[in-house]
């Protein structure tokens, strides 16, 4: 019997194809996975992105008094004397344990008084105020009450005492 071949190349190689070969993964077997995952599971769906909440406000007004939901009896825009008046925001979008502030201001940016309410039942919109007692004596002039839901501004209202 004779044996005949025809090759190129040395035995080094052969080797070195050799040894490539066997580092090589078996095909079939993935490939069929790749079937049995795409006929038998549904494909992942894409992620939806979560909305940011964020408050809005509907109504600001200052007022002598709140009437029933904390809504205002009136709507002022200058106090003239010594007395409570209410800062009433009506906030959609609010979320429980989140912290509604006023924070009540002469103009040269001077605090007077503040106060906040965390949210514990969320209705959508709610009214939310804020007292001031003007004490006897205070400057007249320019003031306003700044609203912020959890340290963020969201809105502000300029008012006159005296």
């Amino acid at each position: 019997m004779l044996l005949t071949g025809c090759a190129s190349g040395s035995k080094d190689d052969a080797r070195r194809a050799a040894d490539e070969d066997a580092t090589k993964g078996a095909v079939v077997p993935g490939a069929e996975a790749t079937h049995i995952v795409a006929e038998y599971f549904a494909k992942t769906p894409s992620p939806v992105p979560t909305p940011t909440i964020a408050a809005e406000l509907a109504s600001l007004v200052l007022t002598s008094g709140v009437g029933q939901g904390g809504a205002p009896v009136d709507d002022l825009t200058s106090v003239f004397s010594a007395g409570r008046i209410y800062a009433a925001a009506q906030i959609s979008h609010l979320v429980p344990g989140w912290t509604v502030q006023a924070v009540w201001r002469r103009e040269d940016g001077q605090q007077v008084s503040e106060s906040s309410v965390e949210v514990s039942n969320a209705v959508d919109p709610m009214w939310l105020s804020f007292a001031w007692d003007v004490p006897a004596g205070v400057p007249p002039g320019d003031y306003g009450v700044f609203i912020y839901v959890n340290g963020e501004l969201l809105d502000s209202l300029a008012f006159r005492v005296g």
